[in-house]
């Protein structure tokens, strides 16, 4: 019976840990199809890559162009697959759950959502439109809609979870998954035997690394503030490895801020490296953002072994997986002397510093591993075929 059923993946932006659970999923459980806008260049028997548009974070517009014409592909690709597979469907672009209970509807095809941010929650966040506004008030009618006729709703985080129960008709259908890391790959590496170290740092000095997209929503301000604070300062040297709509500025930063280094992406094949080459990993989250996303790059961060500073308001999942895990320490958005007092801490004590990250590589182990989370998957997906 597994045999027959098909699975689709559909996520325009995939990171690495997305592909993992994809290729698992072809292996163990069915023949899987994936849409997405992101490059992967392995190949797998049971696995069939469908090539769809890119995602364009540089401005509002271009991140609504590109959502409109990923969605649209979907619909005429999905339109052309015969049988009664079952969706997974990640909320990006954030309509994208549309297409779930729209195929439900007409096909009766099973679908699962996987919620990486909660709209419209996200753009009222930014002060796009306001809980009045009609775009609000129906997206929000339509998330209960939606959430109502999947199979499963699967948060990142506990905080999210709560969010999302205001577009619930049954909060227990609300499943809490963290994303996870391939902790074989990822990890720390000695310095003498990390190239990307070698190349880029000094040794002695406190590496602080941000390493990701520096994007329209993150909250970049205290990011440079919080260097600029402590430019005079020798033994601390910070690193922005990334892009996005911001990497303009940062290019600038590095020119003018002697304890600021500027790298574009790397490749993924560099990855492993260049994480590890850090002491402390920033982590960014935008202001008044509880509950409506949680960064991935936290996982691979504590894989590799970094302490943590985390950038969030407070009860969020960010923050309350830096405390709890004892990895590092969560400042408020905006809060400069906070930023300033962390990176101090970190350099000033080195017992802190230590047990910070060497609780990043266990809690990462224990708890966001491939190991651990990919099964949690697999376990839902299979209970959802034999219920069909």
């Amino acid at each position: 019976m597994q045999t027959k059923v098909k699975i689709i993946f559909i996520s325009q932006v995939a990171g690495e840990i997305v592909f993992e659970l994809s290729e698992k999923i072809s292996q163990e459980i069915a023949e899987t199809i994936f849409i997405t806008g992101s490059n992967y260049k392995k190949k797998s028997k049971k696995l069939t890559l469908i090539d769809a548009p890119k995602y364009n974070n540089k401005t509002y517009f271009s991140r609504f162009y590109t959502w409109v014409f990923f969605f649209i592909f979907v619909l005429y690709k999905l339109l052309q697959i015969k049988g009664k597979p079952i969706l997974i469907i990640s909320s990006n672009p954030p309509f994208l759950p549309l297409v779930g209970f729209l195929f439900n509807k007409l096909f009766n095809w099973p679908y699962i959502l996987r919620v990486l941010d909660v709209y419209p929650d996200a753009i009222n966040q930014k002060r796009l439109i306001s809980k009045k506004n009609i775009i609000y008030k129906t997206w929000a009618l339509l998330n209960k809609v939606v959430y109502k006729n999947a199979e499963h709703v699967i948060s990142l985080g506990h905080v999210m979870a709560n969010r999302l129960n205001k577009y619930m008709y049954d909060e227990n259908n609300v499943l809490v998954i963290p994303d996870w890391v391939n902790t074989v790959k990822f990890k720390p590496f000695f310095r003498d035997e990390n190239w990307f170290y070698e190349k880029h740092f000094n040794k002695g000095d406190l590496n602080v690394m941000y390493a990701g997209n520096l994007g329209v929503t993150h909250d970049v301000k205290t990011l440079f503030d919080g260097i600029e604070s402590l430019k005079h300062l020798k033994g601390i040297m910070f690193t922005i490895v990334g892009g996005g709509a911001h990497s303009t500025t940062a290019k600038e930063k590095a020119k003018i801020f002697p304890n600021l280094n500027y790298l574009p992406y790397q490749s993924e094949e560099s990855l492993p490296y260049v994480l590890s080459s850090a002491d402390v990993s920033i982590i960014c989250m935008g202001k008044e953002s509880q509950g409506i996303s949680m960064p991935s790059k936290l996982y691979f961060s504590m894989a590799s072994g970094n302490a943590i500073l985390s950038i969030s308001s407070i009860n969020n999942d960010l923050a309350d997986i830096v405390k709890k895990s004892n990895c590092g320490v969560n400042v408020m958005n905006e809060d400069i002397e906070g930023f300033k007092n962390a990176i101090l801490k970190f350099y000033n004590n080195k017992d802190f510093l230590k047990a910070s990250q060497e609780n990043s590589r266990e809690i990462s182990l224990n708890f966001y591993s491939s190991d651990i989370i990919i099964p949690q998957y697999l376990s839902i997906l299979n209970d959802v075929i034999l219920s069909k």
